[in-house]
């Protein structure tokens, strides 16, 4: 996935649950089912990871790679990445 693509699809899934969340009253935001997340936490959360990744993403790339380096293997698909974690969950992939 390129760089503009995941911003874009980043943005459209934030902006779809804040709009979500805008629809629920005080009592549905603070709700927590057998002592999970309720949704008011789970926006919190997901503003807090979002803002560090939008300070990466402003940076010219030079300085992602001399920071982070660069990957030693292809670019994989969103599918790709999500059936490598679903493996890892299960104890069936290693890195």
């Amino acid at each position: 996935m390129k760089k503009k693509e995941l911003i874009n699809r980043m943005t459209i899934k934030y902006d779809a649950f804040v709009k979500c969340m805008k629809k629920l009253t005080d009592e549905e935001c603070q709700f927590s089912f057998q002592g999970k997340w309720s949704g008011s936490q789970q926006l919190e959360h997901i503003a807090l990871c979002i803002k560090p990744i939008v300070q990466i993403y402003s940076l010219p790339k030079s300085i992602i790679e001399d920071q982070f380096g660069k990957t030693n293997r292809k670019n994989r698909s969103y599918q790709e990445l999500l059936n490598d974690y679903l493996l890892t969950q299960l104890g069936l992939f290693t890195f």
